[in-house]
């Protein structure tokens, strides 16, 4: 571990008052698939399964790469057995994704080389004891942002020294509720409508 990095951009993470970017294309969420397409999963009781925390990057300043992330996973089902194991390459992290939000770092630039193409953030091994039906998980802020001008999910762009904060878009996905994809506008206005304020 560099040292010198892990410190620099430990210090980006806490840095007080940084003007936030517009929300781009770039999303954090919960998936299905290491490859970041399926965001529903018929989910029985008693059974073990895995789930990825990915950030997914669009046509934004982060489709170059990132060094790192701050948000929380939202409503994950409290009654089940659940390990998150962070992405082996990240050299710090602050926190926890389902205990208020957490911080993760990496001394080198995660890129994906290619839109779209996902990076790993967390990898979830959980055992569900019950059958939670119509359930959403939400990506959002942390809890407690390191930085009171980001009130949002956001990565960490490859531009040392600067480390820019990104606003990005915090992902939805669901427990036993078929059909809930991505591209259906009336299932997704569905589910939106639940979080409307």
């Amino acid at each position: 571990m560099r040292l010198p990095a892990v410190v620099a951009l430990s210090l980006s993470f806490l840095a007080a008052f940084a003007t936030p970017r517009p929300l781009g294309a770039t999303t954090l969420g919960l998936y299905f698939d290491p490859q970041g397409t399926t965001f529903e999963r018929p989910q029985p009781a008693n059974a073990a399964d895995t789930a990825w925390i990915l950030a997914v990057p669009g046509g934004d300043a982060a489709a170059d790469g990132i060094v790192g992330a701050e948000f929380r996973l939202d409503n994950f089902p409290s009654d089940w057995f659940v390990t998150p194991v962070a992405n082996p390459a990240a050299s710090l992290i602050l926190g926890g994704p389902l205990a208020g939000g957490t911080s993760i770092a990496f001394d080198t630039c995660q890129s994906p080389g290619v839109p779209g193409t996902p990076v790993l953030l967390f990898t979830l091994n959980y055992f569900a004891t019950s059958v939670h039906d119509q359930h959403v998980v939400r990506v959002l802020q942390h809890s407690t942002p390191s930085n009171p001008a980001f009130q949002c999910p956001l990565v960490v762009l490859c531009d040392a020294p600067t480390y820019t904060k990104l606003c990005v878009t915090g992902g939805l996905a669901a427990f036993n509720w078929p059909g809930f994809t991505a591209v259906t506008p009336s299932t997704w206005s569905a589910v939106k409508s639940l979080f409307d304020d």
